[in-house]
């Protein structure tokens, strides 16, 4: 009987964690609530101020240009960099020749 009685203790829940109304409910629940709430309206509020605030990008690179001439902006870049590397060295920065090296490059269509 003594054994009986110790398993029946042993496996009946408080009532305290089943009766929603008892005195001795948990402290922080309202607490937790309201962190939860704090962070589900502040995080999308937040992440919405930054991506309204990102400053918008600068034009590409001789965009005006590109425009006129009817080519993407990459393709004048691109041909920057390989006049840059292989016909600086004989036709000068600006195109305007060096002497007995290269003809300037104007008016050379």
């Amino acid at each position: 009987m003594l054994q009986s009685n110790a398993q029946s203790t042993l496996l009946r829940t408080p009532d305290r964690l089943t009766d929603p109304g008892s005195s001795r409910a948990d402290p922080y629940k309202w607490t937790a609530v309201g962190l939860i709430l704090l962070f589900m309206v502040t995080l999308p509020a937040l992440l919405a101020l930054i991506v309204l605030t990102q400053p918008t990008p600068p034009p590409p690179p001789w965009s005006s240009e590109a425009v006129s001439l009817g080519v993407m902006p990459y393709e004048i870049s691109h041909g920057q960099s390989v006049y840059r590397s292989a016909c600086v060295v004989c036709h000068g920065p600006e195109g305007e020749g060096v002497p007995r090296l290269g003809k300037p490059l104007r008016n050379s269509g």
